[in-house]
């Protein structure tokens, strides 16, 4: 009974090892989840910033163009 009860209570270790190890390799994959979408956040972003930096200037040459139009109308 006792090398039974030795048994069961090994199992029942070895169950809880295998579940902890679940989770410590699951929690290890939503790390690495969170710091490629971070990542990949801040890339995009970055990409946007450059995007709104360009058109800022193309917007600000025509506006400027525009206005050297208009003066030359007016002469």
């Amino acid at each position: 009974m006792a090398e039974k009860n030795c048994l069961l209570t090994q199992q029942y270790f070895s169950v809880i090892k295998t579940k902890e190890d679940k989770n410590e390799k699951h929690d290890t994959e939503v790390a690495q989840l969170l710091r490629e979408a971070k990542t990949k956040a801040e890339r995009s972003e970055e990409n946007a910033n450059t995007q709104v930096r360009n058109l800022q200037t193309k917007l600000d040459d025509m506006a400027k163009r525009a206005l050297e139009a208009e003066d030359a109308l007016k002469d």
